[in-house]
């Protein structure tokens, strides 16, 4: 099976089928164990956030491999020019190459990955209001004041007689979030790991969600 990395983003996993032989029965079966949500339940509306959770990372990684694509295509294509020492030596290409590294690093570390914590961070919000207008009341929404993911977890809180808290890096995640949408950005750059690891504290908040809503048989399993 093949081996991720735990700071890494990929592409999910595909899904295959095969018979038992033993029991003649369907199994399912994954490429390489993702980092991906999967439904425990498969129940309406915890499959639907597997699904949509699974078109943002590939589309994440879509945009992440286009960039390095093109940033190596545009690398080359400078390596391939030849100094005709009287405009362009070997040092004007070498800061041309360096010009373009640093262009694309800019567009995936301080544009790219940022736009990719907003958009998970927004993922995240839509599941909780939903959860919360499905299950429970729309009016509890507007009742309470505070931030919109800790509002929504403490009405599920409730609701479910548990103890459900946000994942620490969520934390994290969403105070660079707010930096980067209200243009408070520090000078400091976001590297993949950091969208990788709102993945993981995403998946991690939504299991745990559903596994409460099965333990108190709100849904089945």
């Amino acid at each position: 099976m093949r081996q991720i990395e735990n700071d890494r983003l990929y592409l999910s996993s595909d899904p295959y089928i095969t018979v038992d032989e033993e029991t003649n029965k369907w199994q399912t079966h994954l490429d390489y164990q993702d980092y991906l949500y999967r439904s425990v339940s498969n129940r309406i509306p915890f499959l639907i956030y597997e699904e949509e959770l699974k078109r943002i990372n590939d589309f994440i990684v879509f945009l992440l491999e286009k960039t390095n694509e093109e940033t190596e295509e545009q690398i080359n294509a400078h390596a391939n020019l030849e100094p005709d020492w009287t405009w362009v030596g070997t040092a004007e290409i070498e800061m041309t190459q360096e010009s373009v590294k640093s262009t694309w690093s800019f567009n995936r570390n301080k544009t790219l990955y940022l736009t990719a914590v907003t958009l998970l961070n927004s993922f995240l919000e839509s599941c909780l209001n939903d959860l919360v207008k499905l299950f429970i009341s729309e009016e509890r929404i507007r009742a309470k004041r505070m931030a919109n993911l800790e509002k929504y977890v403490s009405i599920i809180n409730k609701f479910l007689k548990s103890n459900l808290s946000m994942p620490e890096y969520l934390k994290e995640s969403r105070k660079l979030r707010n930096e980067f949408v209200h243009d408070q950005l520090s000078s400091s750059e976001v590297g993949e790991e950091t969208v990788r690891y709102t993945i993981d504290a995403i998946v991690e908040l939504l299991y745990d969600i559903e596994q409460e809503f099965i333990d108190k048989e709100i849904i089945g399993r």
